[in-house]
């Protein structure tokens, strides 16, 4: 039995056990080799270089963000909000201080986080190159392989190619991108990294690491914020629109 049949199983039990069924664009089935390992430790010829992490005052990592712009780091909700104390983003030799952060204004951490997502002003441009976003007219296919890029155990780390694929979104969380592990599941401390994705040949951000379920005594999905949802907000926030819905932490 391969790797997939069995991830499609446990999927389909976790349906059954009352899990919502997902809302899918098909596409044929893709092949899948073997793997053993499943993550990559960046040391040098960073392949992702907007990715990097928030620290608190003492130097701790918070978790990661993703350098969208010179100035703004775009980064889940419940690593920069204020009981965490953003203090600065490390990304490749810079480190730069944080000057202010925007909460989407629905972002929610009771019982369940709900728009989960922030943007993070910088106090000063990076020399870094920003990532691309997914925009609203890129089609993300069910069967796409993803790339997951964080911090997990202080270093940083990327997902070797088809270690993790889109499945759908769930009709009652919308805003959420669903993927399943082909070969093991995401490593942890890496809130707020990116999610990658190839569009036509251009690399490009579709999610924000936001959290992990589990079902049958094990994780079963992975979970982030999803950029094409947000895009507007995103957009509007970054020309300055807005800012009256808009929950500021300084």
């Amino acid at each position: 039995m391969t790797i997939r049949k069995i991830f499609t199983i446990i999927f389909l039990l976790c349906i059954l056990g009352g899990c919502k069924t997902t809302e899918i664009v098909h596409q044929p089935e893709i092949s899948v080799p073997a793997k053993t390992k499943h993550f990559k430790i960046v040391e040098e010829d960073d392949p992702y270089p907007s990715v990097g992490s928030i620290l608190n005052e003492t130097g701790r990592l918070i978790g990661s963000g993703i350098l969208i712009e010179s100035n703004i780091v775009l980064t889940a909700g419940h690593v920069a909000d204020s009981p965490r104390r953003a203090f600065s983003f490390f990304i490749g030799e810079e480190e730069i201080l944080i000057d202010y952060v925007i909460l989407h204004p629905k972002y929610n951490l009771n019982k369940k986080v709900s728009n989960d997502v922030a943007l993070v002003f910088l106090a000063c441009d990076s020399i870094y190159p920003p990532a691309q976003l997914q925009e609203p007219n890129d089609i993300l296919f069910q069967g796409a392989i993803l790339t997951t890029v964080g911090y997990g155990g202080g270093e940083k780390r990327y997902s070797l190619p088809n270690t993790f694929w889109y499945y759908g979104v769930l009709i009652d969380q919308p805003s959420q991108i669903k993927w399943l592990p082909i070969s093991a599941t995401i490593w942890f401390g890496d809130s707020g990294g990116a999610v990658f994705c190839s569009f036509g040949g251009e690399r490009k951000v579709v999610g924000i690491i936001s959290s992990l379920s589990f079902c049958a005594d094990g994780p079963y999905e992975n979970s982030a914020t999803s950029v094409q949802y947000f895009y507007d907000w995103i957009m509007e926030v970054i020309n300055g629109k807005g800012r009256e819905s808009i929950i500021i932490v300084k």
